[in-house]
């Protein structure tokens, strides 16, 4: 009688060991995978912002750019949007989040003396808060003007997702046969 107890203690502790390990798996795939989707979503808004002309950013034509970020980042994310010129003074736009000052120099000249696209993760001077910055530079006729810097939070892993909510939804719940 404890023999068979025993095996049915051992088969439920090596399932729940299991299930463990599949949920500490699917976590960190989803983690991945949130920060690639969130990488991707970054580099394409700040190349889609990159063609516009520089004179776009200026003051009475936010607009546009207003509405671009806003309907491709969450509130909480947007940090910054700063367009520079050619010398790398910034025209006044967009810092809710952050203070030029807690970016650090090198981070700077790194998106501004690139000519291709960058990515760059640090955390800020005196907050220590992560961000990731996108960069890319402006072209005007064939001429680099400028460069557009977008500063995002990154997302935050949860355990639970919409995602997986509505995969475990349809898996208990097929709909076959229609």
């Amino acid at each position: 009688m404890r023999i068979p107890r025993i095996g049915f203690a051992f088969f439920v502790l090596v399932l729940a060991a299991s299930i463990l390990l599949m949920a500490g798996m699917l976590s960190r795939q989803e983690a991945r995978r949130k920060i690639m989707e969130f990488q991707d979503r970054g580099t394409y808004l700040v190349s889609l912002m990159a063609l516009h002309q520089i004179k776009d950013y200026q003051a009475g034509r936010r607009d546009l750019m207003m509405r671009t970020i806003s309907e491709n980042t969450s509130h909480e994310g947007f940090l910054y949007l700063f367009v520079q010129d050619q010398s790398g003074q910034a025209a006044p736009f967009l810092a809710p989040g952050i203070s030029p000052s807690e970016i650090p120099p090198e981070v700077e000249n790194a998106a501004l003396y690139s000519s291709v696209a960058t990515q760059q993760q640090f955390k800020t001077i005196g907050k220590g808060e992560s961000v990731h910055e996108f960069a890319k530079s402006i072209y005007e006729g064939g001429k680099k003007v400028g460069t557009i810097r977008l500063g995002l939070r990154p997302p935050i892993a949860t355990i639970i997702s919409r995602d997986r909510i509505a995969f475990s939804r349809s898996w208990h719940s097929p709909s076959w046969p229609p």
